[in-house]
């Protein structure tokens, strides 16, 4: 005789209808503060209900079977089994139904067959749920039939639902981490997208964000050459696939999953016992003869292909796995198009850098031989000069000198460019630059009528730099102020040290910068417009381009402050660290 006594909230979703996955739900029972608290839900079924034996089973939604986890009690009884398949025997029927189910006498009931021989009198089954997710059945049994009420059953229904709330507390927070995991992995790749340079450091932290939401032994991320038609590998992390990286699988490879996935654009999960042909060679190869189940994710942007992600391990993926890396999909696949993109960005630079050394080279050759025939010329060598003859070979001698700088000047940036400007670092004596670049420009500031004034202290630590490349920064700067400083202005150039910088800033009282066109003045070919009577030379606008340039490839820093009608200030800061003390400034 069966008595269901119904709740007032009774569910009536059919199990499976919404899940928890039985590995998690399994993983969070085995954790010590939850397998405690279901220990003591348990234990209280005991007291609270009068039965001999109590018991609490997990649902194995993909299974469709309920799971022993918990026992407490007699234990000359034994359960029937350790699992009972959805719908099976009296338990099964109360978790399929989805409602407690009281038996009074299990001696009439035909559901019940104890596989020991030993028949309990009553057996009273209560579902858990959290909301509309089963998670299993508490069971309590007595010796003696007719045992359970309807306040026996009111009892065990309360004592399922803090089992139930054990379980979806400890699931709630378990998706918080997983969501907090979550989105670092997605701020951290979105980083190496924007930060890295480097497609392997890309990866590598790709890599390293994908093992924080799933877990796996392998990975292989194959890149879509639409030029070769083929899926190129190039990253790859674990034991089986570090001989794979820059492997390539044709896209007429019908075995290969990958290719599969590529030409479909559907994820897919492979387990050995799965119904499908062997995969491709690679996959093959990835598995090295291991039973291993695979999950292989295609990288779309804007519906184009931009590669395939494959990850291998030896338990079978989830349905949650496959949803954490669909969603990580897209910034995989952002990363590829970067990384193309960069790829192509510094093929055209390096271009473009070999045919500015070409015509650096054809332009400077001839150059260098006019100025050169033009000194001897103004040597006399070839006859007599005259004073305007003087005058005439001087101009072009130092137009000459003018265009034979704006090719180096372009050269720099070129070089720059691409990443291979040179910088040759030394210790390097700060108060040695500055006096020489002020002598080098104070015969043009006399004749300007600009008053330089040279401010260091006596002891200026040394810094690693590149003597020539410094010299270039601190000349520019001058130069610079000495063209928009007008006669009877000054210049003033200082340095400041401190426990882990070093200052250098040249102000002048010229005509100042207007706010608005300070964030351009870094710009290659970028002039401000000022009255034509307050420039005192023309030149490219490349002056201060190469100055950040060069200050920041030293890892310094440079800002401006500018007040129009007043002047300007460039400051330069330089890290300082400990120099040895063996090291001697650099001598040219």
């Amino acid at each position: 005789m069966a008595a269901d006594f119904a709740r007032k909230d009774a569910r009536h979703a059919q199990p499976g209808a919404a899940t928890l996955a039985f590995p998690v739900l399994h993983d969070l029972a085995q954790s010590a503060p939850v397998d405690r608290a279901l220990r003591r839900v348990v234990r209280n079924a005991i007291t609270l209900i009068n039965a001999s034996q109590a018991a609490l089973l997990l649902y194995d939604a993909e299974a469709r079977t309920l799971v022993l986890a918990q026992t407490a009690g007699n234990a000359r009884a034994q359960w029937p089994a350790r699992r009972i398949a959805l719908g099976e025997g009296i338990i099964g029927t109360a978790a399929a139904a989805g409602q407690p189910l009281c038996v009074e006498d299990t001696a009439h009931d035909g559901r019940y067959h104890p596989s020991d021989g030993h028949r309990a009198g009553a057996l009273l089954a209560v579902p858990l749920w959290d909301d509309d997710v089963l998670l299993g059945v508490l069971v309590a049994a007595s010796e003696r039939v007719r045992a359970f009420g309807p306040r026996h059953s009111a009892c065990a229904e309360a004592l399922a639902d803090a089992a139930a709330l054990v379980l979806g507390r400890a699931s709630a927070n378990l998706a918080t981490e997983a969501d907090q995991r979550q989105l670092q992995t997605f701020v951290t790749t979105a980083r190496a997208i924007t930060t890295l340079p480097d497609p392997h450091a890309v990866f590598e932290s790709i890599a390293g964000g994908i093992s924080r939401m799933v877990a796996f032994d392998d990975a292989l991320i194959a890149a879509h050459d639409p030029a070769t038609h083929a899926l190129h590998v190039v990253a790859s992390q674990g034991q089986r696939s570090a001989h794979l990286c820059d492997q390539r699988v044709s896209l007429h490879d019908p075995q290969s999953i990958s290719v599969r996935v590529a030409h479909s654009r559907q994820a897919l999960v492979y387990t050995p016992d799965a119904a499908l042909d062997r995969p491709g060679h690679i996959t093959e190869a990835f598995l090295a003869g291991e039973d291993l189940a695979l999950l292989c994710v295609p990288l779309l942007t804007y519906d184009t292909l931009r590669g395939v992600i494959t990850l291998a391990r030896r338990q079978p993926f989830t349905s949650d796995d496959l949803r954490a890396m669909s969603d990580l999909a897209p910034l995989v696949a952002t990363a590829l198009a970067n990384v193309a993109l960069y790829a192509a960005i510094k093929a055209e630079q390096q271009a473009r850098t070999h045919v500015l050394q070409v015509i650096s080279h054809e332009i400077t050759s001839p150059l260098h031989t006019l100025n050169g025939y033009l000194d001897l010329t103004l040597t006399g060598v070839g006859g007599p000069v005259d004073e305007r003859q003087g005058q005439l070979l001087q101009r072009a001698r130092a137009s000459g000198a003018r265009l034979a700088a704006q090719v180096q000047d372009l050269l720099l940036l070129a070089y720059d460019d691409t990443g291979e400007l040179p910088i040759h670092l030394t210790p390097v004596d700060v108060r040695r630059v500055l006096h020489e670049a002020v002598a080098a420009v104070e015969i043009a500031a006399t004749t300007a009528g600009v008053s330089l004034h040279l401010h260091v202290p006596p002891a200026v630590p040394l810094v690693l730099a590149d003597y020539e490349r410094m010299s270039q920064v601190v000349r520019n700067l001058l130069s610079n102020s000495l063209t928009f400083t007008p006669r009877g202005g000054h210049i003033w150039v200082e340095a400041r040290a401190s426990a882990t910088a070093l200052a250098i800033s040249v102000a002048d009282s010229g005509c100042g910068i207007a706010a608005e066109h300070l964030p351009h003045i870094f710009d290659r070919g970028y002039r401000a417009p000022v009255a034509p009577e307050m420039v005192r030379s023309s030149g490219q606008g490349l002056g201060l381009a190469i100055v950040k340039a060069l200050v920041e490839r030293h890892g310094g820093t440079i800002q401006v402050v500018s007040t129009p009608g007043q002047g300007t200030r460039f400051t330069v800061t330089l890290p300082c660290g400990r120099v040895a003390a063996d090291h001697s400034p650099h001598r040219a």
